[in-house]
């Protein structure tokens, strides 16, 4: 897929960041592109699925991580067996850091 195609897909797809989870005083909309690019870090570093219910980390997870698996944009982690037994882990997968890179390239060109 183009990346003009994938980047008009993933800001056309929403969602709703909920107060607890957010710096704002009230929920907020945000598309998958700017999710995906303001939290790269996190997901390079690896988001998992064990953490609390309530937790940013398990919003990530399944609002923002499990989205852009369709993609190709994030992949499960492989683990030792002993921690595949109790939890997954995503992270960006090789095109997902391409992604990222073009969309900073094209930024810094347009700056």
């Amino acid at each position: 897929m183009k990346y003009s195609e994938l980047k008009n897909i993933l800001k056309n797809e929403t969602l709703v960041v909920p107060v607890e989870h957010s710096q704002a005083d009230e929920e907020f909309e945000w598309n998958l592109f700017d999710a995906l690019l303001q939290n790269h870090a996190v997901l390079s570093d690896g988001l998992q699925n064990n953490w609390d219910s309530e937790s940013a980390g398990t919003f990530m997870y399944n609002k923002i991580g499990l989205r852009l698996m369709p993609y190709d944009l994030v992949k499960f982690d492989k683990l030792p067996a002993a921690q595949a037994k109790h939890f997954k882990r995503l992270i960006l997968s090789p095109n997902g850091q391409k992604f990222i890179a073009h969309s900073k390239r094209i930024k810094n060109s347009e700056n």
